[in-house]
């Protein structure tokens, strides 16, 4: 499962409470996504990925991509993507 936050000419200092406060909600509502989504065969766990797509971005916002292992995706004009920090499988 992803999230994916879509960040564009927003205040990007705000992204990482965000991942946070995301985190807590699927953890604590697991059961009421799965319920949701069962008639697609998707099952939500507490193990999923976070990316951001953003059209700025500055040393704070990649260095707490960096270490917390999200993926951070540049955006110029909505047509030219660059990933700054990579997808990790692990």
């Amino acid at each position: 499962m992803f999230i994916v936050e879509n960040k564009v000419r927003g205040n990007n200092r705000t992204i990482d409470t965000q991942y946070l406060s995301y985190k807590a909600w699927v953890t604590e509502n697991l059961n009421l996504i799965n319920e949701k989504y069962k008639d697609k065969n998707i099952k939500a766990t507490n193990n999923f990925k976070f990316v951001i797509i953003t059209d700025t971005s500055d040393d704070r916002l990649e260095s707490i991509c960096r270490h917390s292992k999200i993926t951070l995706i540049l955006i110029d004009g909505g047509v030219i993507f660059e990933e700054l920090i990579p997808y990790h499988d692990s």
